[in-house]
């Protein structure tokens, strides 16, 4: 056989890989379809209805919602609640949207000390649909320039269910309900039922403050008690034989304190990686060449790396999804092609909310 034969072999076997390789994707994506769009036609019904009754109360709700770094909007209530269907996206079913209006008495006005960031923090709530009145320079009783801003209380909410082009689940994106910009639900075919519609009308109204935002799972809870129960009485035990020794090791101790290292440890689906400054860059995504690999539609390739930098370790995300963290201490925050320096111990996941993928929650603490 020539050589040319032997490379027109080899193309037409791809060839035929591949063909097959397309069809097992289609068939798996009419299934999930298949799953998918029932639900959509479901939800467009619940939807239907729920507008139509709260229209009928004709109720108005108080509502919370608060701006970061400003404040709290006093005296706002949700009412003018309207459905719409969005226009289909080829074989996807049209997106469906929930919105309506928080509205107050008078337009709240904040007074921020850094112009500078208050500048980009206003053109963020223009971005999200809030109306800005104005934005006015002023000088405080010590001289420092400061900036004024007001709202309008108008702020338009937008709930929006779709299913994304991967058909993996259906996406609920929230749009300025607590605070301004949007957060995305996943809901997994395995959620869908009547009692996930009936909390969703609960968290809307404002009649739980939840929603699906799963608290960690049992045994996740046992394993942290257990960790944290162990480094207790490993500092105490330090702590112990360290006031013996005080007297006699103090220059040493003190040596080895300011030369000492921080160490970052990951634990994912039972296993556990640490890292040390030398170990750094260190990346987790989708692709086999990752340090740890997490395999899941919303997660990239490369998802995010670890860097060493400064005495602290940054995380840096690359992903189109972004990286979710969530501290033990605080509240689950969003990064999206930017990076933030890790502290403490808490969850990550990568490319959707800690509180909802469990699946894919990556542990970390920080051991100086």
């Amino acid at each position: 056989m020539s050589l040319l034969d032997d490379l027109r072999k080899q193309a037409e076997e791809r060839r035929r890989r591949q063909a097959r390789e397309q069809g097992t994707a289609d068939a798996g994506q009419t299934h999930r379809l298949e799953v998918l769009r029932p639900w959509m036609v479901r939800i467009h019904g619940w939807l239907e209805t729920f507008v139509e009754t709260l229209e009928l109360l004709d109720e108005p709700r108080p509502a919370r919602f608060e701006i970061p770094g400003m404040g709290p909007v006093e005296g706002l209530e949700q009412a003018h609640y309207a459905f719409q269907q969005g226009e289909a996206r080829g074989e996807l079913p049209p997106p469906l949207h929930l919105m309506f209006t928080l509205s107050g008495p008078g337009n709240p006005s904040f007074v921020l000390d850094n112009p500078v960031a208050a500048e980009k923090q206003v053109e963020e709530l223009r971005a999200a649909g809030l109306h800005v009145q104005g934005v006015r320079r002023r000088r405080n009783e010590t001289g420092r320039e400061q900036l004024q801003v007001t709202l309008r209380a108008e702020i338009p909410v937008r709930f929006t269910f779709r299913v994304p082009e991967h058909l993996q689940y259906i996406e609920l994106l929230e749009r300025n309900f607590e605070q301004p910009g949007t957060r995305t639900h996943v809901i997994r075919p395995e959620r869908l039922n009547e009692q996930l519609l009936d909390d969703f009308g609960r968290y809307v109204l404002r009649e739980q403050g939840f929603f699906l935002r799963e608290q960690v799972p049992l045994e996740v809870r046992q394993k942290l008690r257990e960790r944290l129960e162990r480094e207790r009485r490993e500092k105490e035990r330090a702590e112990g034989s360290g006031s013996r020794r005080l007297g006699k090791g103090l220059r040493a101790r003190m040596r080895g304190l300011f030369q000492r290292q921080p160490t970052l440890c990951f634990e994912y689906h039972g296993e556990e990686h640490c890292l040390h400054p030398e170990d750094t860059p260190w990346t987790v995504g989708r692709s086999p060449d990752s340090e740890l690999q997490v395999v899941a539609p919303h997660v990239s390739r490369r998802h995010f790396t670890i860097h060493y930098r400064d005495g602290h370790f940054v995380l840096e995300d690359q992903s189109r999804n972004g990286t979710y963290i969530r501290p033990y201490d605080g509240r689950e925050l969003l990064i999206r092609h930017d990076a933030v320096g890790l502290s403490g111990k808490g969850f990550l996941c990568p490319g959707a909310p800690a509180s909802e993928d469990q699946e894919h929650l990556v542990h970390y603490r920080i051991e100086p």
